[in-house]
């Protein structure tokens, strides 16, 4: 599945980057050599990312 159309990533590629250390929607953008454009898929890579997390450990601040 395409996740970013601007730079055509597909979900594949953003769960390998997290398998490879990238926390970030940014940082996975970059590590392709690219960058967030219009940002529309920024909120489902992060999804993304989160899923490839171990068990029990999140990114997400708690408010």
């Amino acid at each position: 599945m395409i996740v970013c159309s601007c730079n055509v990533i597909r979900e594949e590629e953003i769960r390998d980057a997290a398998r490879k250390g990238c926390r970030t929607p940014e940082a996975a953008y970059a590590s392709m050599g690219c960058e967030p454009q219009c940002g529309c898929c920024l909120d489902f890579a992060d999804e993304i990312i989160d899923e490839e997390l171990p068990k029990g450990q999140t990114l997400r601040a708690v408010a």
